[in-house]
């Protein structure tokens, strides 16, 4: 009694708060209620309502999901904040990495880039671009653009979806179709009957003690109606250092790999660039008449 803390149209946040917990009405023991319903009077009909990135166990698989309906019954939780791997999966704008593509004789340097709209992109050195959001919970890639690169596909299609939490768990997603490196029928078929195929994007994340490092896989699948047409697996390397430092897609047209060899910042106004090679030396440009300090 007298212990609460929000009012009417209040917008509360995880680990807010709220009041303490008694024991009212015929209730057994003290907990907190929560009821959706479609007026403000007393008795008003109840709705279900829907839960954002909770942690829950249907089947006894511990699984991560963005929006949640609950079961009666569900035990649920709330992720566990990783901060580190927050802060090496960071893109600040100006950064560069630079990925040694195995068997190829090339390497993919990704750049992050801010918009005039204030959106932050990677762009590989093919013109190829994807719009990247960041938030306390997730990193997500989304809005792929620009010039074909499959290195930097590849890259996509392991990191399109990546939560910033430290459990070992599984999660689902859905990308679209033309992110996929499928055969030419598929793509035909997808044309001539639009909205049949059904893509589907499983993730799994565990720890790797050995190599110290976060192993992240994800399978892509395309469908129809219950049939599986065509599919693909990437697997990429999480570490709470670097962040992305190796990923590899294996599909039916063969498979793309690539190491983090370097990364570095872009030279701006007054402000001087630099390239770390991984496990080496910081690589200074060299100074030119006039130039910032």
């Amino acid at each position: 009694q007298g212990s609460l803390t929000v009012g009417a149209q209040a917008v509360v946040v995880l680990g807010q708060v709220l009041a303490r917990c008694g024991n009212s009405g015929r209730s057994p023991q003290p907990h907190l209620h929560m009821h959706v319903q479609v007026g403000a009077w007393l008795g008003a009909p109840t709705r279900p309502f829907h839960l954002a990135h909770v942690i829950a166990q249907p089947g006894g698989e511990k699984r991560l999901f963005l929006d949640y309906l609950p079961a009666e019954a569900t035990t649920l939780a709330a992720p566990r904040p990783n901060p580190v791997l927050a802060r090496a999966l960071h893109r600040a704008v100006g950064r560069s990495f630079t990925y040694a593509l195995e068997g190829e004789g090339r390497t993919l340097t990704v750049r992050v880039e801010l918009d005039l709209h204030g959106a932050t992109w990677l762009v590989s050195e093919r013109g190829a671009r994807i719009a990247l959001t960041e938030t306390d919970a997730l990193i997500a890639l989304h809005t792929r653009q620009g010039a074909v690169d499959p290195a930097f596909d590849a890259f996509v299609l392991t990191a399109t979806l990546t939560p910033l939490c430290e459990e070992a768990l599984v999660w689902r997603d859905a990308i679209p179709l033309t992110w996929l490196p499928t055969p030419w029928w598929l793509g035909a078929l997808a044309w001539l009957l639009p909205g049949v195929l059904r893509v589907e994007s499983r993730y799994a994340r565990r720890w790797e003690p050995l190599r110290r490092c976060w192993e992240q896989e994800v399978t892509h699948q395309v469908g129809w109606g219950g049939y599986l047409l065509w599919s693909c697996r990437g697997v990429v390397e999480l570490s709470e250092a670097l962040g992305w430092t190796r990923f590899r897609v294996q599909g039916s047209t063969g498979g793309v790999e690539g190491r983090l060899v370097s990364h570095g910042l872009q030279a701006d106004h007054g402000i001087s660039g630099w390239r770390q090679l991984i496990g080496g030396e910081v690589l200074l440009p060299a100074a030119t008449p006039g130039g910032g300090g």
